[in-house]
């Protein structure tokens, strides 16, 4: 398509950009976006966000933050793409900074990247953020389901703060098998063995 001169649209870029990407052909997909800057479709905000997600696929979170930087239109999916980009590659720093940017402008926020964030945190053992991200999710007024809610217990626990994880913990209703043993492994972390032994003993 790109060599024989066809006249391409956005809605054959996001084809071809997630299948290159699925594919892992890197060539093509720097082709294509070539291709995407010649016909003037990098204003359109699809082929752009398909941009972004294929260079955080191929690993190039720093090419994808360049485009994000050029680009006039900044949505919530970008900077969910460009966010999950940096967690996936091994990023969370960059990820939780770029969150709180987003923040500033957006103010919303999905369960998907709630849960990649609240990982982040606990990845890093940053109690702070991990406050300070909580409160900002339940303010966006989502519902935690039961992945937020185990992805909050386990970034208490492994931020050593088990009296919130607890706090959670008993909060939840209908707990699951992860929920469980993120709190046993929790008290093993700190040392209690005596409280991971009696709560294991509780687990249905």
């Amino acid at each position: 398509m790109l060599e024989s001169g066809t006249k391409i649209d956005w809605g054959s870029i996001l084809l071809v950009s997630k299948v290159s990407a699925q594919f892992g052909h890197v060539k093509f997909f720097l082709g294509l976006h070539g291709q995407v800057v010649k016909v003037g479709l990098n204003l359109d905000v699809f082929v752009v966000n398909s941009i972004l997600r294929g260079y955080c696929v191929f690993g190039f979170v720093h090419f994808a933050h360049t485009q994000f930087d050029v680009s006039t239109h900044k949505d919530l999916v970008a900077w969910t793409v460009l966010i999950n980009g940096y967690v996936r590659n091994g990023h969370p720093r960059l990820a939780i900074d770029l969150f709180f940017e987003m923040w500033e402008k957006e103010r919303r926020v999905d369960e998907f990247l709630g849960v990649a964030l609240f990982n982040s945190c606990a990845q890093l053992e940053d109690l702070s953020s991990g406050r300070r991200l909580e409160d900002l999710v339940r303010e966006s007024g989502i519902e935690f389901d039961s992945y937020m809610n185990n992805a909050l217990i386990d970034m208490y626990c492994k931020c050593g703060s088990i009296v919130d994880a607890q706090r959670h913990f008993d909060d939840l209703v209908g707990k699951d098998v992860v929920a469980w043993n993120s709190m046993i492994t929790g008290y093993g972390r700190v040392g209690n063995m005596e409280a991971a032994k009696a709560l294991f003993r509780q687990m249905p």
